[in-house]
């Protein structure tokens, strides 16, 4: 490993702690809505980029860092995923997409994204 490498590393080694946390507050909130109960059928488009390209991307290089914090997170995902599908074969109504709609993606697509 190069001198780069290194600052890199310890860099993201850092700031781990900050990004893991931000993950973990913003992870039910991306799932669900205000009242903790209902599952969203759409997402934010931005928030998921938000969450993986500058929450989870940075963990190319150290996976390892997100190793400790997968058993919360991945029952939670794949839970929610199933919960979404279900959901959405129970009640198959289409609705004409919009502008506004376009910027949002479903759940299960999302999920799928982060995982």
């Amino acid at each position: 490993m190069d001198a780069h490498e290194d600052d890199s590393d310890v860099k993201l080694q850092k700031i781990s702690t900050d990004l893991i946390a931000d993950f973990s507050r913003s992870l039910p909130i991306f799932l669900r809505k205000a009242d903790g109960q209902t599952l969203r059928s759409r997402v934010r488009t931005s928030e998921t980029q938000r969450l993986t390209s500058n929450l989870l991307d940075p963990f190319q290089e150290l996976p390892q860092l997100l190793d400790p914090h997968l058993p919360t997170w991945l029952p939670l995902l794949a839970s929610t995923y199933l919960a979404h599908l279900n959901a959405r074969s129970r009640s198959r109504s289409r609705q004409q997409l919009s502008t506004r709609s376009q910027l949002l993606e479903p759940l299960n697509l999302a999920i799928s994204k982060l995982i």
